[in-house]
């Protein structure tokens, strides 16, 4: 690799023809442009499982990244654009000053979580391999969240019952507004050989809890939110979060989740 110290053009950056300008530690540097690999498309998952290709032609890493994280993570943001991703996660890219969307940030701030809750060396499967989603982060904030949380849900009516530590210890107050999600499994529509491989997450919510959300004080908060009625209840993951403004600002809690019974 040659060094780059100068140029009566001024400095190159980016790519120009076959070449890349770019520096390292304050040292400007060019390099030839490659191509890079893709080892985890569907075509070549197909092509690994018929066995016309070899395994090793074959990344399951790159193929689980794309297929089993990222994409039912962009699909689940765009569900509910407005509420979910502009008032929360867009207004933290603008407190952060942050050069990105509401969605990307979501991605970013859960994709290494989801990536490390299962092994992504091996082929993704719903029972024995497959990301937990109670690793998901669906809000984020300056705003205290809660310490605890539990979940059920009724399949005759439809109901999510939350029960929350109402306890504050920083920020919080007992007028804080709290808000519920349900996210429901499958996470893709199909998978294995045969399989499209199509994100399936279904997103309900946020929506203010109803019942006696309470915030501060002793014991525990409680907060109904209604969903479809007879869902599979292991499928079901709760999470709550808190919403306040503040000097005319919106603050929201990083939220915290249950796997519902």
């Amino acid at each position: 690799m040659a060094k780059y110290y100068a140029s009566p053009f001024g400095i190159i950056s980016g790519q120009v023809g076959d070449e890349i300008g770019s520096g390292w530690k304050g040292i400007r540097y060019i390099k030839k442009y490659t191509i890079p690999t893709d080892k985890g498309s569907l075509i070549k998952y197909q092509q690994m499982k018929a066995g016309t290709i070899t395994p090793d032609k074959f990344s399951f890493p790159q193929f689980n990244l794309r297929r089993v994280i990222m994409n039912p993570l962009m699909y689940a943001g765009r569900q509910n654009p407005i509420i979910w991703i502009e008032q929360i996660w867009g207004e933290e890219c603008k407190s952060r000053h942050l050069r990105m969307s509401g969605l990307n940030l979501l991605v970013k701030a859960n994709v290494s979580n989801l990536y490390g809750s299962m092994n992504k060396n091996i082929e993704f499967d719903p029972i024995t391999n497959t990301p937990d989603l109670t690793k998901l982060v669906v809000a984020i904030g300056e705003l205290e969240g809660t310490q605890s949380l539990t979940c059920s849900y009724n399949p005759t009516t439809g109901v999510v019952s939350f029960v929350w530590n109402k306890n504050c210890y920083t920020n919080g107050k007992a007028t804080d507004i709290a808000y519920g999600m349900v996210i429901a499994k499958p996470i893709l529509n199909s998978f294995g050989e045969a399989g499209n491989w199509e994100p399936a997450l279904r997103v309900f919510g946020p929506t203010q809890l109803t019942g006696q959300p309470t915030r501060g004080g002793l014991g525990t908060g409680t907060g109904l939110l209604s969903i479809p009625q007879y869902l599979y209840s292991p499928d079901l993951i709760g999470f709550v979060f808190f919403f306040t403004v503040v000097e005319e600002r919106n603050l929201y809690s990083v939220s915290i989740s249950a796997q519902s019974t």
